[in-house]
C-alpha cells in the first residue's frame, strides 16, 4: 500500500467522498443475460484484484465471458472498489470496458477529480480503517457504502493531483521492480544450492548422509503458554504467524507472554539458532508451540 505522509494533504480542505464521485456507474449499468455483448465483455471479481496495489490479473482462472452471475459494466473511466473483505484493499483503475460482479462497486470521478487520484485516496491506511470500523458480517465482512461515502477526504486543485500521482506512481513503480528481483532471487538461491550440492533426495554427489537429529545442536520446544493479545510488555513470541515462507522473520504483530526466568531461560531462542527456526516451525510436531525470542 502506497501513501504520501499525512502532512503533504494538510492545506487542502477536506469534502465527503461521496462529493468525489457519481455514487451510480454513469451511463453504463447492469449487464443482463439478454444482452448480446455480454458474452464478449472480459468479466472481473474481487480475486482479479491484487491487494494493495490494485494490480488486475485474468490468469487466476478468468475468461471472457466467465461470470455467470450479476454483473455491472465498467470503463476507463471508473475506479473499481471491492467492498468485500475491504481489509484487502482491493482498488483498481482499469483501461478497458468489461463487466464486474457486484461485489466490485465504480466509483465514477466527478469533473475537477483524478482518477487515479481518487484510487489512491481508496487505498490509503486511512481509509481501510475507516471502513473497517463499520463494516457488516463477521466470516464475509462487507464495506457499508453509505459510510465509505460519507468519508471527509484532502482535495488538492487537480494540478496538485495529478504531480500526487505522477510521485506514487513511481514509488509503485520502484515496489514492483523490488518484489520481482525479491522472487527472483527467492528462486535463484534454491537453484545455486543445487548446482553447489546436487539435489539433495538423488544426492548425485554422493555426501554422506545422517538423521537430522545428529546434525542439530538441539531441538527443544518453545512456551506453550497463550500469548496476550492486548498486552504490550514481557517476553516477545514467535508464533507461526511471524514465520514467512521464505524462512524470514516478520515482527510487526508480536505477541508477549510472561515466563519465569528459568522457563524463559529453558525456551529461549537465541540468535544462531534463528536459522533453524524455518525447519523447526514447519513441522507438524512443532505447529502449536512457539519459541520465546530474545534476540533484538
Amino acid at each position: 500500500m502506497l501513501s504520501l505522509p499525512g502532512g503533504v494533504f494538510n492545506p487542502y480542505s477536506g469534502v465527503k467522498t461521496s462529493a468525489l464521485v457519481f455514487r451510480k456507474g454513469g451511463a453504463t449499468g447492469r449487464v443482463r443475460p439478454s444482452d448480446p455483448d455480454r458474452s464478449r465483455l472480459p468479466f472481473m471479481g474481487v480475486e482479479h484484484v491484487a491487494a494493495g496495489s490494485g494490480v488486475i490479473d485474468f490468469d487466476s482462472d478468468s475468461q471472457v465471458g466467465g461470470g455467470k452471475g450479476a454483473a455491472f459494466r465498467f470503463d476507463a473511466r471508473h475506479v473499481l472498489y471491492g467492498k468485500l473483505r475491504p481489509y484487502l484493499n482491493k482498488v483498481a483503475t482499469p483501461g478497458f470496458q468489461g463487466r464486474c460482479s457486484t461485489e466490485l462497486i465504480r466509483p465514477l470521478p466527478r469533473d475537477g477529480v483524478d482518477r487515479e487520484f481518487l484510487a489512491y485516496l481508496l487505498r490509503r491506511r486511512e481509509t481501510v480503517d475507516f471502513v473497517m470500523a463499520s463494516v457488516t458480517g463477521s466470516r464475509m465482512p462487507r464495506a457499508d457504502m453509505k459510510v465509505l461515502l460519507s468519508m471527509r477526504v484532502p482535495v488538492p486543485p487537480l494540478d496538485e493531483q495529478r504531480r500526487i500521482v505522477a510521485i506514487l506512481n513511481r514509488a509503485a513503480k520502484i515496489e514492483r521492480l523490488r518484489a520481482r528481483a525479491a522472487e527472483r532471487m527467492r528462486q535463484f538461491v534454491p537453484a545455486l544450492f543445487v548446482r553447489m550440492f546436487g539435489d539433495p533426495v538423488e544426492n548425485p554427489m554422493g555426501w554422506n548422509s545422517q538423521r537430522l537429529g545428529e546434525v542439530c545442536v538441539s531441538a527443544r520446544y518453545g512456551t506453550s503458554k497463550k500469548a496476550s493479545e492486548t498486552r504490550s510488555s514481557g517476553v516477545p513470541v514467535i508464533r507461526m504467524g511471524n514465520v514467512t515462507y521464505d524462512g524470514d522473520l516478520d515482527c510487526a504483530d508480536l505477541k508477549y507472554v510472561l515466563l519465569s526466568d528459568l522457563h524463559a531461560v529453558q525456551a529461549r531462542l537465541p540468535r544462531p539458532v534463528l536459522v533453524d527456526l524455518q525447519l523447526l516451525m514447519a513441522g507438524a510436531r512443532l505447529r502449536w508451540c512457539a519459541p520465546v525470542w530474545c534476540g533484538s
